[in-house]
This record gives structure tokens, C-alpha cells and sequence, in this order.
């Protein structure tokens, strides 16, 4: 859910702002609620790759979310707080990888990217 969410804000705030600051926030937010972006070439690839992407990313997160339940529910006591644990332990793995490819990406495009 969370991934969503940031991806919603994310695509609110490319289409709506204008500037460099919104583009960098918009293109920030969507990498990191869809990891399988950076995976096709986002955002230089061609836009029609967009939608595999996009799959990939849900299916991405419903083994994150699969892998944060199993995780929560090794002790003998589990529930919510447990596995909002986990998710957000494994969501900020993601994020980080994904804010690192960006930083990557950017630096071998050079201004190109924004």
C-alpha cells in the first residue's frame, strides 16, 4: 500500500508541477514505488515499456509483501505491528536501491536525465 501511495503523489506531482524541483520529486517518488522502472530505462526508454514495468513492479511488491509476512510470523506471537516491521524495513532496502540507481543514472546521463 505504501508504494502505491507514494506512486500516486509521484505521478500527481509530474503531471500537475512544473519545474525542475517537481520533476526530480515526481521521477524520485515513481522509482521508488515502481522499482521495475529503472529496470526497462526509465525515464529515457521508450514510454512503451512503461506498463511491463509497472507489472513487474506490483509483482515486485507482492513478494516483498509475501517475504515481510514470513518474516513477522517466525516468532510464536505475530500480527500487524510485526509485519509493518518488516515491510518498511524491506520498502527502505528498495528505496535506497532505487535512489542509488537514480544517482547512477544521473551521473552517467549528466543533465539529460532532468
Amino acid at each position: 500500500m505504501p508504494p502505491s501511495v507514494i506512486g500516486a503523489l509521484s505521478l500527481f506531482i509530474l503531471l500537475l508541477g512544473e519545474g525542475q524541483l517537481s520533476a526530480v520529486v515526481g521521477l524520485i517518488g515513481t522509482v521508488i514505488s515502481g522499482p521495475g522502472l529503472l529496470f526497462v530505462g526509465a525515464p529515457i526508454a521508450n514510454s512503451s515499456s512503461y506498463p511491463m514495468a509497472l507489472l513487474l513492479s506490483v509483482l515486485f511488491w507482492i513478494a516483498v509483501g509475501f517475504v515481510a509476512a514470513f518474516r513477522a510470523t517466525r516468532g510464536p506471537i505475530a500480527g500487524w505491528p510485526e509485519f509493518w516491521r518488516e515491510y518498511v524495513f524491506l520498502w527502505l532496502a528498495t528505496a535506497t536501491g532505487a535512489g542509488i540507481g537514480i544517482v547512477i543514472s544521473a551521473t552517467r546521463i549528466g543533465g539529460a536525465l532532468l
